[in-house]
């Protein structure tokens, strides 16, 4: 599954891009889809280049919650900040899918253009739940994802207009 996606912030590039490159955990009270995330390494590969692998845990709806093993809650991301573009290329690893996305935070006059593309493989021989319950989440898998997606992605750039908004 394809997707693209994006916004605009009211703030320069030069304060979205390090807020999310390097505060992320600040923004993580205003998340409302996100438990919790975990920074499992940093580290700079290159100058101007910083790779942060995470490990995020999601809050789903109560329906879904009760479908799928504690592990289907849990992604793994590794992401590479590429500063000269303004962007991060990313992999997530989650239960049963596999993401490969790039986010741009292009600076435009005095605003911040935030644009997505990413592609997004399911496996469902991967996971382990019920064959029934299975079905059922397979079926809707791509409106889920995309319904999971839009308010996620709305709700982080709120927090970054937030963290910079005095």
């Amino acid at each position: 599954m394809h997707f693209e996606r994006e916004e605009f912030l009211l703030h320069p590039a030069d304060e979205v891009y390090p807020l999310v490159r390097d505060r992320i955990l600040d923004l993580l009270p205003r998340l409302p889809g996100i438990d919790s995330i975990e920074i499992v390494s940093r580290s700079t590969p290159a100058k101007g280049k910083t790779r942060v692998r995470s490990r995020w845990k999601i809050r789903p709806p109560a329906l879904v919650g009760r479908l799928l093993p504690t592990a289907a809650l849990v992604w793994e991301e590794d992401a590479l900040w590429i500063d000269k573009k303004y962007c991060v290329e990313s992999t997530i690893q989650g239960y049963g899918y596999e993401s490969r996305a790039k986010t741009f935070y292009e600076p435009a006059s005095d605003y911040t253009r935030v644009r997505i593309v990413a592609d997004v493989t399911f496996r469902p021989d991967a996971v382990e739940i019920p064959r029934e319950n299975l079905d059922k989440i397979v079926a809707s898998a791509q409106d889920a994802l995309r319904e999971a997606i839009e308010p996620n992605m709305t709700a982080l750039l709120e927090a970054i207009e937030a963290a910079l908004t005095p």
